[in-house]
């Protein structure tokens, strides 16, 4: 496997840029880890024939789109999750602090607000750009409505400026975000604030579970200076399973035996490798 990198940078116009990129260069299947912006580069590259795959669908079209495939449950099983353990501590109340980008608004709007509500818990969605240095502005406008929790979805510094501003204003209130909360970057900023923090997650990267394990060696043996909480799992996770849904693929590869391949039932494991794929 040949891997062309582009990194989205969270930004639209880069995301479109790479998604344009990946076209020109007719790569066989795109992989996204996971990012706020899938809606603005799946129609762009599916378009074209070329696959897609992501480790965790956040994005309509990821998991609408014929040719768009997820290794998990994604944005949906997260807020499932995440709804399914507030009614379990009988919270009434959530405020939602959002990556300010398409796909993760639209997401927690059509997904995230009607499983909560199923559940008999209402949501409060409150929109941080990337990049805020300090959230407290929107934090302190959130807390006026007294939340009993408040789940946070977002990159590093969403997380950073969310948790940051909540040690200071909403000390005591319970926590809920997703993997990139522990990301290094995060915990070394934010400290003490992690404490209490629950982490819904699709990786495992600590258990003595067989997966785990096997992440850990490899992410030793390659990138031993790279840390395995936060994005890294996600990036992992996404590249070994299309590795491991092409496994056994001969002969000449195209995007056509590619999509093919991953749709087929019952044959996942049976045929792979890929000649080019981005992440």
């Amino acid at each position: 496997m040949r891997l062309t990198v582009c990194k989205t940078k969270e930004e639209p116009a880069t995301a479109r840029d790479c998604a344009n990129q990946m076209v020109e260069q007719k790569v066989d299947a795109v992989v996204l880890t996971s990012s706020g912006l899938g809606d603005s580069m799946v129609p762009i590259v599916t378009k074209t024939g070329i696959p897609w795959a992501t480790a965790i669908a956040a994005g309509n079209s990821e998991g609408t789109t014929a040719n768009a495939f997820s290794w998990t449950g994604g944005f949906p099983t997260t807020m499932t999750s995440m709804a399914a353990y507030a009614k379990e501590k009988g919270y009434k109340k959530v405020a939602a602090f959002v990556i300010d980008a398409p796909a993760a608004v639209s997401g927690i709007e059509a997904i995230g607000k009607p499983v909560f509500a199923r559940a008999g818990v209402g949501l409060q969605i409150v929109t941080v750009a990337a990049g805020t240095p300090d959230a407290s502005p929107q934090v302190s406008a959130a807390l006026r409505n007294k939340p009993d929790a408040v789940a946070v979805v977002g990159e590093s510094t969403v997380c950073t400026s969310v948790l940051q501003a909540m040690s200071t204003l909403g000390a005591g209130i319970a926590r809920m975000s997703v993997q990139s909360y522990m990301a290094p970057e995060v915990v070394q900023t934010v400290g003490a604030g992690m404490n209490g923090l629950q982490v819904f997650s699709s990786c495992d990267v600590a258990s003595n579970d067989i997966e785990a394990q096997l992440h850990r060696e490899v992410m030793k043996r390659y990138s031993p200076d790279t840390p395995t909480q936060g994005y890294a799992a996600i990036g992992y996770q996404g590249v070994l399973g299309l590795v491991r849904a092409l496994h056994g693929l001969t002969g000449t590869v195209s995007a056509k035996e590619v999509t093919g391949t991953v749709s087929s039932d019952g044959k996942l494991g049976q045929r792979g490798g890929v000649r080019d794929a981005v992440l």
